[in-house]
């Protein structure tokens, strides 16, 4: 399975990605702009791994890697033929992606040669995830070397609600190369078999071998019965390496691509918002987020890993900048304090944080809380809209900007028959929302079970009630008039068009403006009375008190309540 963009290329079988362990996707992710003219950068000023080959500043990396080949090519194998010709037939593809790799391929070559592996391994991230780090494959690979959630956790990759090490360059690039060298030394020193295992999975290669070995067949790739995606992933690899080692042949136009470090890893003493970073540094906050794809918010983990990657010659006047900022301005929290009744839950949905972080991050051992404690609550600095599309996106959906969004979180279980579409109709958000959220391309199918999340916008930013299920027959305007609403209101609040068709069991927000004796609610939401509820319940559950409640609905004092019933629950 490979991105959207190279099955509309052909029809044949294509780049295979990997299967059991680690698979491509389709991302999104562009590389950013090739810095200015490098200046003189001290040397004490650099990581030492990451400067590796500096003094190589005049050579070209692309003669780097092709003087160090070493696998052999096979080129009389017919499916790597075929390959070269795919390749050939799309070589502006091709083009595409090797440009999109520039960024990395520096610091991934300069890896592979350290650990002696062979240099080819550097051209993989191609076949993997086209050198995308955002790219997601339907069966939730992530990042340039495509790890799986399992994988990835089986090599250290963290993945926390701040942070993705699996789309982290330098921590998945880290963990391909170890796995890989594992499966070199499981298959006795076989490449061909390692890079097979790396895609399909150890115990698919071991039970292909052990076939081949009961019938007495040779033991090599070319002669195992493989998954046919595997079977083309490795000749789709060495269909490359033939393809840049004589470019012109195959009328690639290879640019020089100078060799030298890209980017440079800058050690951060704490957390940091990355819109600050990248005014520090002086780039664009796209270009950050392409070398910084790991973090999945508006800020650096505050657990770590606290570094940052830069363009190199970027990095020291960041270091410059940075050390004369103050804490405080490097990183936004709120402080909250505790009123009667809230909880830990109610808070973290507030400020779109996960409750459990909120507690980590505040040192807490319990979830109750005492009126009139203070927590600190981690936000952007600035604006939602000073943050890019990409950077809210993230793996699994998780939206960036929650802090300040204001949405809520759904998750959404696939049923047989759902689509994006009728997905996004059901909740009154687009397909295209729909799709950035969880990743998801023109290509993507959906399975029954799969998880899809959905962010909605609620009538209060600072509420979290329920929303409104729509009902058979309802519109906007009958919705509007029941709840004392504009029809103009209840669209925007809602995302719609004024005169969108509804669809039963589809969820809007309603924004309480007053209470039914026409005094302003300073913060109140609308709420939906549900099956069980009672005022005591749902006094309860908001924070507030049953006679609020009464008078602010008019409410005698042992009046019964019925589901569909429509509160205004001030807070």
């Amino acid at each position: 399975m490979r991105p959207r963009y190279i099955i509309a290329l052909s029809a044949a079988a294509l780049l295979a990605g990997g299967c059991a362990q680690l698979r491509p996707g389709g991302g999104s992710a562009s590389a950013p702009r090739p810095p200015a003219e490098e200046s003189a950068i001290p040397a004490g000023d650099r990581d030492p791994s990451i400067v590796v080959n500096h003094e190589r500043g005049g050579q070209d990396l692309w003669a780097r890697l092709r003087a160090g080949m070493a696998l052999d090519r096979q080129a009389e194998q017919k499916i790597v033929h075929r390959r070269i010709q795919w390749y050939e037939r799309n070589v502006e593809f091709l083009g595409r992606t090797l440009e999109r790799g520039r960024p990395y391929l520096h610091y991934i070559l300069t890896q592979v040669e350290k650990r002696g592996m062979p240099v080819e391994i550097a051209l993989l991230p191609l076949v993997e995830s086209a050198y995308q780090p955002y790219a997601l494959s339907p069966k939730s690979a992530l990042g340039l070397w495509q790890f799986i959630p399992r994988t990835g956790k089986r090599y250290g990759l963290n993945s926390d609600w701040w942070q993705e090490d699996r789309r982290d360059v330098v921590a998945a690039t880290s963990a391909a190369l170890d796995y890989l060298q594992e499966l070199h030394e499981e298959f006795d020193g076989d490449w061909l078999l390692a890079l097979a295992a790396y895609n399909a999975g150890e115990k698919a290669v071991g039970r292909a071998l052990a076939a081949n070995r009961k019938k007495g067949k040779p033991l090599d790739f070319w002669s195992l019965r493989v998954p046919r995606e595997t079977r083309h992933y490795v000749p789709s690899l060495l269909a490359v390496c033939e393809i840049v080692t004589s470019p012109a042949r195959y009328g690639l136009n290879l640019p020089p691509l100078p060799d030298r470090p890209y980017f440079e890893i800058v050690a951060l003493d704490g957390p940091v918002d990355l819109a600050v970073a990248a005014e520090l540094a002086e780039i664009d906050l796209e270009d950050l987020y392409a070398l910084n794809p790991g973090p999945k918010r508006w800020q650096t983990s505050p657990h770590g890993p606290h570094r940052l990657l830069l363009p190199i010659d970027k990095a020291t006047a960041f270091r410059t900048r940075l050390s004369h900022l103050s804490e405080n301005k490097r990183t936004h929290w709120i402080d909250h304090q505790v009123r009667p009744g809230e909880s830990l839950l109610q808070i973290a949905t507030r400020y779109g944080m996960d409750s459990k972080e909120l507690g980590r991050l505040n040192r807490l051992s319990s979830t109750k809380l005492d009126k009139g404690v203070e927590l600190r609550v981690p936000a952007p600095r600035y604006p939602a809209k000073r943050y890019s599309s990409r950077y809210r996106r993230a793996s699994g959906g998780d939206l960036r900007l929650v802090g300040t969004s204001g949405r809520q979180k759904t998750i959404h279980t696939v049923r047989k028959g759902d689509s994006l579409w009728t997905i996004a109709r059901r909740y009154g958000v687009s397909v295209k929302r729909l799709r950035g959220w969880n990743g998801k391309t023109r290509g993507n199918l959906l399975h029954p079970g799969q998880k899809l999340v959905v962010w909605q916008t609620p009538a209060v930013a600072t509420a979290s009630g329920d929303p409104y299920l729509v009902r058979k027959g309802d519109s906007l305007w009958s919705i509007a008039r029941r709840f004392d609403s504009s029809i103009t209101q209840l669209a925007k609040l809602n995302g719609l068009r004024p005169k969108q068709t509804l669809y039963p069991g589809q969820k809007l927000w309603i924004a309480a403006k007053r209470a039914s004796f026409d005094r302003p609610v300073s913060q109140s939401i609308r709420y939906v009375v549900r099956r069980g509820d009672s005022l005591w319940s749902i006094a309860k559950r908001f924070g507030t008190s049953i006679k609020a409640l009464q008078s602010s609905n008019r409410l005698q004092e042992r009046q019964m309540l019925y589901p569909g019933q429509s509160l205004i629950v001030p807070l």
